[in-house]
């Protein structure tokens, strides 16, 4: 039980995954998109 918000926090925790998970892979296909080619033009 969160003191401050006054619900389980797995729910918590389940309502904010989604955004999390989705930030994460936009992130580490971006950093895939800009480093392969810059790995590559380097050597």
């Amino acid at each position: 039980m969160s003191y401050r918000v006054g619900i389980p926090v797995d729910e918590l925790i389940a309502t904010r995954l989604p955004a999390t998970i989705e930030l994460v892979l936009v992130s580490a296909v971006l950093s895939l998109i800009v480093g392969i080619p810059m790995g590559y033009t380097q050597g």
